[in-house]
This record gives C-alpha cells, sequence and structure tokens, in this order.
C-alpha cells in the first residue's frame, strides 16, 4: 500500500486529523508521502489522492469501482440513506440522477431557466446596491432563490426569508457533524454505540438533531408545493414534473423530499461561495477586476447589462471562473469515496472496501503544477477560454477541469450560466 503518516496502536492516524479544515494537513501530507497516500482511521483504511492524473483514472475510467460511498452510521442517523451524496451506488443512485440531469441539462435551460437568472442576477444587482452591508448575505438569497424557483417553484424575495436562514443553518450543522473526527469512531467499532452518549459528547443526540432539521426543512418546503398542486397550481418546477410522473416512477415520501433538499442544498450553497471568493479575489487582487471591467466594456459597453448571448465574447470572465474554482473550491475535500472490490493504482493495492478521499485543495495548490497557487490568475487559463466540459486533456490548466467531482457543476448548463452572470453583472456594474 501506498505510504504515509506513523501510526499509533489502535488509532492509527486519527490523533493527527484536526477536526476542522483537515485539506490543509492533507496537502502538506502530499507534499512528503505523494500523490496517493495512505491514513489509518481506527479500522479503516483510508487512501488520500492529490494527484489529478490518478483522479481522473479513479472517476474516468474506474467510476463503476469509486461511485460507491463508505458506510456511515452517522450519515444514516441523519438522513436515512436517502441523500444522494450519501447513497450507495445502484439502480436507485442511477435513477433519481437521471431524474436531475433531465430538468438541469442544456435544452431546459436554454428554454426556461436563462430568463430566471437574468432577473435574479439583476436583483443581486441591487440588493449590493441598496443595503452593501448585507453583501455577505445576498449572494446567498440569490443562489437560494435561483434553486428554489427551479426546484420548487417558489422565490427567495429578501435575505430574511424563513427557508433560506433554516438552510444555511442546517448547512454548518451539517457539515460539522461529518468533519473528521466529530462524532466517534462507530463504524470501526460498533459496540461504541452502546456506550452512554454523555460521555462522547452527545454525538448521537446531535446527529439526530440535524437529521430533524433537515428532513422538517425539505417535508415543509415539498408540503408548499403539494398544497399549491391542490389548489390547481402547477408551476412546471422540478419537483411539479417529478410528483407528475411519480404513479410511474415512484419515489417513497423520504426519497421525495430528500430529491429536491439536496438540489436546494447544492445549488444554494456552490453558487453563493463561488461569488463570496470572486468577491474577495477582487479586493486582493484589484488588477484583476480593472482587467474584467475593460473586457466588458469593450465588448457590451455601457447602454445594456451582460447577458449570456455575451459569453463568447467575454473569455476573460470564464478564466475567472475556472479560476474561482481552483483558488477557493466549495469541498476542499470532495465526498468520500468506498473502493467495490481490490484495485490496484499508481502501482499500490487498494483493498476492497477501503475509503478514498479526494484532496481537491491539495491538486488545486501544488506548487509543481500552478505558479503561486495562492495568488489569483485567471491568465493560468488563457489557452483554455471555452467551457470546462469541452475539454479532454488532463495538461496543467486542464487538471481544474478534471477535477471531476469538485466542478461538476460547472459542466451542468444551468450552473455554467448562472456563474457566468454573477461576474459579468458584479464586474459590469460596480468597482
Amino acid at each position: 500500500m501506498p505510504p504515509g503518516p506513523p501510526t499509533r496502536p489502535i488509532v492509527g492516524n486519527e490523533h493527527l486529523i484536526p477536526k476542522s479544515n483537515a485539506h490543509f494537513i492533507f496537502t502538506e501530507w502530499a507534499k512528503k508521502y505523494g500523490g496517493i497516500y495512505t491514513l489509518k482511521r481506527f479500522t479503516n483504511t483510508t487512501f488520500v489522492i492529490s494527484d489529478p492524473h490518478m483522479l481522473k483514472e479513479l472517476l474516468d475510467r474506474k467510476s463503476s469501482l469509486y461511485s460507491h460511498r463508505p458506510d456511515s452510521y452517522v450519515g444514516r442517523l441523519i438522513t436515512q440513506g436517502d441523500h444522494l451524496l450519501l447513497m450507495q451506488y445502484g439502480d436507485e443512485w442511477r435513477r433519481i440522477r437521471k431524474l436531475i440531469h433531465q430538468y438541469f441539462m442544456e435544452p431546459m435551460c436554454e428554454k426556461q431557466h436563462i430568463h430566471l437568472q437574468n432577473a435574479e442576477a439583476t436583483q443581486l444587482m441591487y440588493d449590493f446596491l441598496v443595503t452593501p452591508q448585507d453583501h455577505m448575505e445576498h449572494p446567498k438569497r440569490y443562489s437560494n432563490s435561483i434553486t428554489n424557483s427551479l426546484v420548487f417553484g417558489i422565490r427567495t424575495k429578501t435575505i430574511r426569508d424563513r427557508y433560506l436562514t433554516r438552510l444555511f443553518s442546517l448547512l454548518n450543522e451539517w457539515s460539522e457533524i461529518l468533519e473528521f473526527g466529530a462524532t466517534p469512531p462507530v463504524d470501526s467499532f460498533p459496540l461504541l454505540k452502546l456506550v452512554p452518549e454523555i460521555l462522547l459528547g452527545r454525538w448521537k443526540s446531535r446527529a439526530i438533531g440535524v437529521g430533524e432539521l433537515m428532513t422538517g426543512l425539505y417535508t415543509e418546503v415539498l408540503g408548499q408545493v403539494r398544497r399549491r398542486r391542490e389548489s390547481g397550481l402547477n408551476r412546471g418546477s422540478f419537483m411539479d414534473r417529478v410528483l407528475d410522473q411519480n404513479e410511474k416512477n415512484p419515489l417513497t415520501p423520504s426519497q421525495l423530499q430528500f430529491l429536491g433538499g439536496v438540489l436546494m442544498e447544492g445549488g444554494s450553497d456552490t453558487s453563493s461561495s463561488l461569488i463570496l471568493a470572486m468577491v474577495r479575489a477582487m479586493i486582493e487582487f484589484p488588477d484583476v477586476q480593472k482587467k474584467a471591467q475593460e473586457e466588458i466594456d469593450a465588448a457590451i459597453g455601457e447602454g445594456r447589462s451582460p447577458t449570456w448571448e455575451d459569453f463568447p465574447q467575454l473569455p476573460y470572465i470564464n478564466m475567472m471562473i475556472k479560476e474561482s474554482h481552483r483558488w477557493r473550491p466549495v469541498s476542499p475535500l470532495g465526498v468520500s469515496h468506498a473502493v467495490a472490490e481490490d484495485d490496484w493504482v499508481g502501482g499500490y493495492h487498494i483493498p476492497k472496501g477501503s475509503t478514498v478521499v479526494l484532496n481537491v485543495w491539495g491538486m488545486h495548490h501544488n506548487e509543481q503544477r500552478w505558479e503561486k497557487p495562492e495568488d489569483f490568475m485567471p491568465d493560468r487559463f488563457s489557452t483554455h477560454p471555452k467551457l470546462a466540459s469541452q475539454y479532454t486533456s488532463d495538461g496543467p490548466p486542464a487538471t481544474i477541469l478534471a477535477t471531476a467531482r469538485a466542478v461538476a457543476s460547472e459542466k451542468r448548463a444551468e450552473t455554467i450560466k448562472r456563474e457566468f452572470l454573477e461576474a459579468t453583472k458584479v464586474f459590469a456594474n460596480y468597482d
């Protein structure tokens, strides 16, 4: 197996892994032990991948082996196994993914979604202008409103919206309890489930509490859709379409709730994080903002606001979006994978049942691949100005494009357009 940090009896490397921001130490270990290394976490063996070529091999050529998820007792307590990020690879997983792809790929986006995105991007600019003190909250409203409108037919009008505030509070608690070391190693030592939880930080009550918050929010939002439909109003949202098909393609009540909820999570958090990363970058690197504004002024002028049709004339904006994903990836360690069968990667044996962690942060901040990785430099992608999905090479600039799970959202037409409109409207209207 690959090398790794020295271990201790029983705990392995668990004592070395921080409960937050583990991607920093994982990246330091990658410099010492290489693009793939081993961590022992009690009885679990974890392999950390920091090499984009290995990542591409695992997720493209060997996807059937690496699409599974590690078994998580805490995850099941929270989600009953119906959350797409924790769901095991199989027929149900493929069926739900197919439902999502049918609605959020290019044709549907061109017909229906783009007008909504334009309107919400304009609202975002207005919000920044009128209440700049809430600049950290406006991107959350913007991304949540687009997502909820598309998924549920429910708009988020203000930053005080009850669904919005509950969602981001939930996401914070959800991410905290799933951090490395945040709960006892019950998957390695099942008998720990029998130990009074007061001795172990009330981990079970915390997990159940997060699950109740999650189920409560998703049930309430879906219930609003159902009541609207009962009154004869079908807005053609994603969940409207799913409910229309549910007699022929039935999902359980829990699956229906989590289907909409997962989309609400991902769409709300990813886009808002990208906007905030770009705003931070513009503060730290004003020359980049100046160049972006000059490109927009030259291509569009001052008479109108940018639209998706301007995409071909604004290659620097597209480079900025790619660089934002590289500079501050939304999910620095991606989502953990489980190995379905024994395998060999990079000359190393990967046993069945092992956990694989994708060190996205390490790939994106590798000094051997990226000059000054902590600097925000969109020109890294000057030779790759097209959409990420149009490239198949795996040279240095394309590693950002090949980091499949971290930037998978960029391949969906709806998200590509959303990010482009976010960037262009911000830079066209504000210095």
